[in-house]
């Protein structure tokens, strides 16, 4: 691990000096790259931040192999293909040896060791011309990456909040910086899933005070962290943990500020971010997803792997009420990994250059979050749960419902996010329900608080890190 740590870092670092080379390509090796020169000036410092959307960029971080796993272990998406790592995990057979879960722990946790070294260094850098203001902003965008990281890793590894009210093993709480000396820092205990939200919440509040409302142009306001975006997760985060008034308050902020707006048709998936994105992780073709992400996985063959297509559950659920164009519109009908005619999503139109934006927080999440949290909480805050569900359904091209209940908002919530951020699973277990659907296979393993509805700790991790406890069943 020391190594691997070490040669990460100073990848990053590398990343650094590229980037900021106006003139010329200028590649320095890695033994001469050091702390002092990433910091150095407030060109190396821009390039040292927008280095930490370049790790969080990697597919098994934010760019779709744990969320299209995820959506493999609810009722969401069949697996389709040649991979034993992800057809284990659609199959509730996932080992500790599993190498994309292994893939998942590491990536993600090098995203949260990139921004704990622009957080530890950058407060005490003195340059001329490089103001306090810019670099508390800094700051606050790599504490919005942290949260939204260390929120992430919350969910696959750690059962929900609604299990033990928090109090079961989550993740443990890393806020230093890897130097290479300090391997000891790395290898204490996980902590409780409270104390986890309680870091992610810190984080949050910190975003929210010193992160702009936008960043100028439209593609660097909605791939980069802003005030906005770390409402809207804060607004997500409540709700996971029950806390239903400070939820609906927080998406009903979000909902009302000036620089989202709901977009009245489904036009906007594709490389195009427009005001219904809140935060997006920013691809191309030339800087894309990487292997088996989301344009590979949920796009049919030739142009995609094919591995991800509609269950038949999630067909049906939309075929209760023809003529939704979340279905209509945003689906395509080609050959999956195996051969078969299947269904997929067309979110992500673009699998020959992996190119397609990764959506975190969209709008429409808020209108959900609110309706949600204010039927929980039966409260009307911003508006009544059935005038969100209907705005949406009204959209859809649905009829509008006269009452609305739970299974009404989940139903929405399925609908509306599928394959996006593996929100279903998530949606399931914090509201207590089984992953899958009768009639779907591994219904047993599938229940609530069940010890592989959540991943396993790698073996590798455990290996090296031996106050780590293995959840259990594993």
């Amino acid at each position: 691990m020391k190594n691997k740590r070490i040669y990460n870092v100073l990848f990053l670092l590398a990343l650094v000096l590229f980037s900021s080379c106006e003139d010329e390509l200028q590649i320095l090796p890695e033994d001469n790259v050091s702390p002092e020169v990433a910091l150095s000036t407030p060109t190396t410092i821009l390039g040292l931040v927008n280095g930490l959307y370049s790790q969080a960029q990697a597919a098994d971080a934010f760019n779709g192999t744990p969320q299209t796993s995820a959506e493999f272990q609810a009722d969401n998406s069949i697996f389709r293909g040649s991979f034993p790592t992800l057809r284990a995990i659609r199959d509730y057979d996932t080992q500790a040896d599993n190498t994309s879960i292994n893939a998942i722990w590491f990536q993600n946790s090098d995203v949260i060791e990139a921004t704990n070294f622009v957080i530890n260094n950058l407060p005490a850098v003195e340059i001329p011309g490089f103001s306090e203001d810019l670099k508390t902003q800094y700051i606050a965008e790599a504490r919005f990456l942290r949260a939204l990281t260390m929120f992430n890793m919350s969910k696959y590894f750690g059962q929900p909040y609604q299990v033990a009210q928090g109090a079961s093993l989550s993740i443990p709480i890393i806020l230093q910086d890897f130097r290479g000396d300090n391997v000891e820092d790395f290898q204490g205990p996980r902590n409780t899933l409270n104390e986890v939200y309680a870091q992610v919440d810190d984080d949050l509040q910190f975003a929210m005070a010193n992160l702009p409302e936008t960043h100028g142009a439209n593609s660097e306001t909605r791939g980069r962290a802003t005030s906005g975006a770390a409402k809207a997760l804060k607004a997500r985060l409540e709700l996971y943990r029950d806390n239903w008034p400070a939820a609906a308050q927080l998406a009903d902020e979000v909902i009302n500020s000036s620089v989202y707006e709901l977009a009245s048709n489904y036009d906007f998936y594709g490389d195009a971010l427009t005001s219904e994105d809140i935060f997006a992780i920013i691809n191309s073709a030339i800087d894309g997803q990487g292997a088996i992400g989301y344009s590979d996985l949920t796009n049919p063959t030739p142009g995609g792997r094919g591995d991800a297509p509609f269950s038949d559950n999630l067909i049906a659920a939309y075929g209760e009420e023809p003529g939704d164009l979340r279905f209509t519109e945003l689906t395509q009908v080609g050959i999956d990994a195996e051969g078969f005619e299947s269904v997929f999503t067309s979110k992500f139109p673009e699998p020959a250059g992996n190119s397609d934006n990764a959506r975190i927080i969209r709008v429409t999440e808020m209108y959900l979050i609110r309706a949600e949290a204010n039927l929980k909480a039966s409260s009307t805050v911003g508006a009544t749960p059935l005038e969100d569900i209907n705005t949406l359904r009204s959209r859809a091209g649905l009829s509008a419902l006269t009452t609305v209940t739970i299974d009404n908002i989940l139903t929405e919530r399925r609908k509306e996010l599928a394959f996006e951020e593996g929100h279903r699973r998530m949606d399931l277990l914090r509201n207590s329900r089984d992953l899958r659907r009768p009639g779907m296979e591994n219904i047993a393993q599938s229940a609530f608080g069940g010890p592989l509805t959540i991943f396993p700790i790698p073996t590798r991790e455990l290996d090296l890190n031996p106050a780590l406890e293995q959840n259990p069943g594993y």
